[in-house]
């Protein structure tokens, strides 16, 4: 089905890149997963070293495919983490290393890669962003901001790009079950944050809901039908049937009720509060 197609998903040594890479794999694609760390896993699909926040690690990478299959016909960009605290917490240089992963590590791999797709007439890009890039969730907050950034940038280069026949699209994931929490950094105080409680409660339910998360085979079918498609759309959402419907209130009602939701949802109630003064 895939037969000569050639592949590129950043991050795929685990969680949804992981699941699209060994998916289109089986599919006949010619995949390139990237990993900084490649040789700690086992995988059936091509896996390369890169580091997405080092030019020269991504040129590299880049280099090596070009030169065993002088193409690159769609590129996937999954790598990221979640960094989860407080936005008063969060020291000002981990928020930039935050912003230097899932936009500016994104943004390089496709600076590297474009120059090729305009070459060849042809070129599809796909964003992992997330419903989080869409909606704020508390205790999300550089998360969400890289990642609503994220959103602003494919619908920007989208534009810019339609000239030259390359195809640019976000793909905005909900809950799914994967190791995200294993995964993400968290910022938390403890008993010396303000916001202590409220950490705690938001926290337990997420954990719950990436427990009970959608299965990622969704995500790389998803992947897949956009790689078909001939006018793919500005931004597709996938995941459990919650957070689909979260992100249509938004659009159709508005951020007032959404917000109230969240609030409710995560416990984020007046009673929780440690201490109405700071620390």
């Amino acid at each position: 089905m895939g037969k000569n197609k050639v592949v590129l998903i950043t991050g795929a040594s685990s969680g949804l890149g992981k699941a699209a890479a060994q998916y289109l794999h089986d599919k006949d694609y010619i995949v390139y997963g990237t990993s900084r760390t490649p040789q700690k896993y086992d995988v059936s699909f091509n896996l390369i070293k890169m580091d997405i926040t080092k030019d020269s690690s991504v040129e590299s990478g880049i280099k090596k495919i070009l030169n065993k299959e002088e193409k690159i016909d769609i590129l996937v960009n999954n790598a990221g983490y979640g960094l989860v605290g407080a936005v008063e917490d969060t020291p000002l240089e981990i928020a930039q290393q935050q912003f230097e992963t899932n936009y500016f590590g994104t943004l390089r791999v496709i600076k590297q890669v474009l120059s090729h797709m305009r070459g060849l007439d042809n070129g599809k890009i796909i964003n992992v962003c997330s419903i989080i890039g869409r909606i704020g969730f508390p205790f999300f907050g550089q998360y969400s901001a890289s990642k609503f950034a994220l959103e602003g940038l494919t619908e920007a280069l989208r534009l810019e790009l339609k000239p030259f026949n390359v195809d640019i699209t976000a793909v905005d994931p909900g809950v799914f079950n994967t190791n995200f929490v294993q995964n993400r950094q968290t910022i938390n105080k403890s008993k010396n944050s303000i916001y202590s409680n409220y950490f705690k409660n938001m926290l337990s339910v997420f954990g719950e809901q990436v427990e009970n998360g959608a299965d990622p085979i969704l995500f790389a079918r998803l992947i897949e039908k956009i790689i078909k498609k001939d006018k793919p759309k500005v931004r597709y959402t996938t995941g459990g049937f919650a957070n689909k419907l979260l992100v249509f209130l938004n659009r159709i009602l508005g951020s007032d009720l959404v917000e109230y939701i969240l609030r409710k949802y995560f416990k984020l109630d007046d009673d929780n509060k440690l201490d109405k003064q700071p620390c």
